[in-house]
């Protein structure tokens, strides 16, 4: 019985691709094409969060043309 109300509830997931602080100035004046720079290598895993509960960590890729994230 558990598992069934388990599957049926949602969760909300997102996955962290790097975390950085910007001033307030520099974020007014973004535009279309300025670069961000964060201190996570291309190839660090992800952090993966259930519930804003970091849980796994993954690598990002694709799967069947979609953009997804392979848990670790």
């Amino acid at each position: 019985m558990k598992k069934r109300i388990f599957q049926t509830l949602p969760f909300r997931v997102k996955v962290v691709i790097a975390n950085g602080q910007i001033s307030k100035e520099a974020l007014l004046q973004l535009e279309e094409g300025d670069v961000l720079l964060f201190d996570q290598k291309i190839d660090s895993s992800l952090s993966i969060f259930v519930e804003n509960q970091p849980i796994f960590k993954g690598n990002p890729g694709y799967f069947k043309g979609f953009k997804a994230v392979k848990v670790e």
